[in-house]
């Protein structure tokens, strides 16, 4: 988990005018007396008062040489865009009067009283802050209405900023529900397009069983009163890519309706409708034989 530096040793200037002195030791025991289960220092904007939202938490602190450094918690990816976006470049640590932490605040237009930090950055990454230190009430009291805490200027600018960031997260909502859309319309698109492309494959197999069954009739394997029938039941053997079977070696994997189609083909012809032939033979001989036909009967 990132650490972001939110302290650095020397003399600073509180809000209030006061000069603070402060040393690697004084860091030491902010992190020593630092218990989230005690008193869990919230992440804001500016410098609220007591009843000012929380935007995260501290999860720990640390000191490395003379920096003192914070993990934060269930900070909102919303939050971490408009830092991202450079809406807060700045971090500012507020102390209770005993030397506790209480709260780290994100800076807008308020610039820092400290330099030598980087910008704050709640991503991933290793980018560092700059820091302005607030040495307020001590815990459970109300804060002095000192300027830049309370003050119109910076409250109404905090305001600003909220409104900002809540701004950025309604758009980026809508840019969510409108890429949703946008799959689902896409989805739409494709569902349809499958079902045209399947409707048309099954129209060409239709028009093909047909011309096969008529050659069939045409051929005498098939009698004329059997079409519907063998072609619903064609149609019902119709298989997918992939359903291929073999009967005998040689012939390779076809489909059942192919195999049901060859079968239909080598049956040997009805030949019921041979009296439809010429009355007579070139020699004045009769062409049909009533004996033979009704025995076909």
């Amino acid at each position: 988990m990132k650490w972001t530096k939110i302290g650095r040793t020397g003399l600073h200037t509180a809000m209030s005018g006061q000069q603070v002195q402060l040393t690697e030791a004084d860091f030491d025991k902010v992190v020593a007396a630092y218990n989230p289960k005690d008193h869990e220092a919230p992440l804001v904007l500016g410098h609220p008062a007591n009843n000012g939202p929380a935007f995260g938490w501290v999860n720990r602190l640390k000191r490395e040489g003379e920096y003192l450094l914070a993990q934060f918690a269930q900070v909102p990816d919303s939050l971490k865009k408009a830092v991202d976006n450079g809406h807060y470049k700045k971090v500012s640590m507020s102390l209770y009067p005993d030397g506790t932490l209480r709260h780290v605040g994100l800076l807008g237009a308020t610039p820092p009283a400290i330099k030598g930090l980087g910008d704050i950055n709640l991503g991933s990454g290793e980018d560092t802050t700059e820091i302005h230190f607030d040495f307020s009430e001590t815990p459970g009291q109300p804060a002095p209405n000192q300027p830049g805490i309370t003050g119109t200027e910076n409250t109404m600018g905090d305001k600003e900023l909220i409104e900002k960031l809540k701004a950025d997260n309604a758009r980026l909502e809508k840019e969510k529900a409108d890429a949703d859309k946008s799959a689902a319309d896409a989805n739409k698109a494709r569902e349809a397009a499958e079902k045209s492309f399947a409707e048309a494959q099954a129209a060409k197999a239709k028009e093909a069983r047909t011309a096969k069954v008529d050659a069939l009739i045409k051929d005498g394997k098939v009698l004329p009163a059997e079409k519907d029938r063998i072609l619903a039941f064609a149609e019902r053997l119709g298989g997918k890519p992939g359903d291929e079977i073999c009967f005998s070696e040689g012939e390779g994997k076809k489909t059942v309706e192919d195999h049901f189609f060859n079968w239909l083909e080598g049956r040997q012809a009805h030949g019921l409708f041979e009296f439809s032939s010429p009355d007579q033979k070139p020699g004045g001989e009769e062409t049909v034989n009533t004996s033979g036909l009704a025995a076909k009967f």
